[in-house]
């Protein structure tokens, strides 16, 4: 089985909840995708990094940095078109334990 997301995490209170839906909604095996911004610049590239080192607990993480450029056309001016290019990341998480991270546990109490 497989989950695939998007830009999920804007505040570091998500990290937890989006963890736990993950680890009880995949069978041991199961792949969770996560596309998200790559920049340092932005502030949710703190929690994706939290997010990460808690899904090393309980799986195998890759990483894959890959850039995504996006073209705009600009209905005013015929032929024109602008350029776009972000710094995206592919976070590939393996499920290989079925239990609860340690790092969430400390932060229930």
């Amino acid at each position: 089985d497989a989950i695939i997301g998007s830009d999920l995490l804007y505040e570091d209170v998500a990290v937890a909840p989006l963890l736990e839906t993950v680890r009880k909604s995949l069978a041991e095996g199961g792949k969770f995708f996560l596309f998200a911004p790559a920049s340092r610049a932005l502030s949710r590239t703190a929690h994706v990094e939290s997010l990460i080192s808690k899904m090393r607990e309980i799986g195998n993480v890759q990483i894959k940095p890959f850039r995504l450029h996006a073209y705009e056309s600009d209905h005013s001016e015929p032929g024109q078109s602008s350029k776009e290019q972000m710094e995206l990341q592919l976070i590939v998480f393996q499920k290989t334990h079925s239990q609860q991270p340690s790092s969430l546990l400390r932060e229930e109490i």
